[in-house]
């Protein structure tokens, strides 16, 4: 039996973010005026609309690649997350083989909490959520250098077709 599935989730600008942006925006601002009065006091001041361009150009791809969705895909018994950012580039962030993790369940759910506040022998979390905090899962696994939590927000259909694969390690809300 074949499973193929796409979900894409788009994650939901925090104040992080939005801090991010203003910060790339007041860097374009104070480069330009350092830049035209760098070049005006160099009489290079034909160069300055070209800098002042530049130096807008990679602003804008900046804060373009602050906007980010995950994209989950469920291939037989592993699951893909990618990172899609500004819809142009992605990059995978981990490949999870279904039948080898330890646990996933809902992170609200009162028979796993204990697994889910166990955080001692994890090494590293991949924050996966888009917007909403809604049905989040968790995936505790062994990855590369020790334990790997996943957080993401897969759609009742995924996880409901990931039980297959694993149903005495995996956990439906």
């Amino acid at each position: 039996m074949e499973i193929f599935m796409e979900y894409i989730v788009k994650h939901k600008r925090t104040g992080k973010d939005m801090m991010m942006v203003a910060g790339i925006i007041l860097l374009a601002v104070i480069l330009a005026l350092v830049s035209s009065i760098m070049l005006t006091v160099q009489m290079l001041a034909s160069l300055w609309l070209l800098v002042v361009a530049g130096i807008v150009y990679g602003a804008v791809i900046l804060i373009k690649r602050t906007i980010v969705e995950f994209e989950y895909i469920l291939t037989n018994n592993e699951l893909d997350i990618d990172k899609i950012m500004a819809k142009s580039s992605r990059k995978r962030i981990i490949t999870v083989d279904l039948k080898e993790i330890e646990i996933c369940a809902p992170i609200n759910s009162p028979e796993h909490k204990f697994e889910y506040e166990n955080t001692q022998a994890i090494t590293k979390t991949y924050d996966c959520i888009g917007d909403g905090i809604t049905d989040i899962y968790f995936i505790d696994t062994n990855g590369e250098g020790g334990r790997v939590r996943i957080l993401f927000q897969p759609p009742y259909k995924l996880i409901e077709s990931a039980k297959k694969f694993n149903p005495r390690k995996i956990f439906i809300a």
